[in-house]
């Protein structure tokens, strides 16, 4: 950020001019002392230095501890000015947000993903960790507050199907079997701003090992009927 100088004499005619590519100088926000908290401070140390030289005496210590109390007060001030600074900064910071919604639809019917956990994961930073929550009771997310940069979001769609199996002895049981297929996207992120997930890359369809089935199962996951 490049100001005029003669902003100062003629406030009227103030000019801002912004370069492409420049970098604004930081506010002082945290670690700076306060005009009162300066003055205190001083004071606490030009008594210190005066006190030093009476300390042999108990009027003269008892001075010194007094003087050594303001200073630590006077420290203990600037430190928290410094944590409302931090704190200031914070809450100032407007973060993005991811939103999307799992479905699947066969035929005529939509699967909803319901309780699926969705993983985010920023790419491209050293030592970042992934975000993991579960979708709501029709599939829907939301991450909030992420830095602006690419993320990757990874998550998987669950649903069951059934049939009716008929055993040699002439008795039929309804049996279920659990399919699920992965999906993956990837999302740039920026400031203030929410983006909705709509498309994914889908993997393989991938099918159970075992079906199961009697009286008292109950389908895993969301149900598509093959009857």
């Amino acid at each position: 950020m490049v100001f005029d100088r003669r902003a100062t004499k003629h406030p009227a005619k103030s000019r801002t001019a912004l370069r492409v590519g420049a970098t604004p100088a930081p506010r002082r926000v945290a670690g700076s002392l306060n005009r009162s908290s300066a003055i205190r401070l001083a004071s606490a140390l030009r008594v210190i230095r005066r006190r030093s030289q009476r300390c042999y005496t108990s009027r003269g210590l008892g001075a010194l501890l007094l003087a050594v109390l303001g200073f630590a007060l006077c420290l203990a001030d600037a430190t928290s000015a410094a944590e409302r600074g931090k704190t200031i900064r914070t809450q100032d910071h407007r973060g993005g947000a991811v939103a999307g919604q799992l479905t699947g639809t066969f035929g005529k019917q939509v699967v909803y993903g319901a309780g699926e956990t969705v993983t985010l994961a920023p790419l491209f930073v050293p030592g970042s960790q992934a975000i993991k929550i579960k979708t709501d009771g029709e599939g829907r997310f939301v991450f909030g507050g992420l830095p602006p940069g690419q993320y990757e979001l990874k998550t998987q769609l669950n649903w069951t199907t059934t049939y009716i199996e008929v055993n040699d002895d002439g008795s039929s049981d309804r049996m279920y079997a659990d399919h699920w297929k992965e999906l993956v996207a990837r999302v740039q992120v920026k400031s203030g701003q929410t983006i909705h997930v709509t498309t994914f890359s889908e993997g393989k369809t991938r099918n159970a090992f075992y079906a199961y089935g009697g009286t008292l199962s109950r389908p895993h996951h969301p149900l598509v009927s093959d009857d």
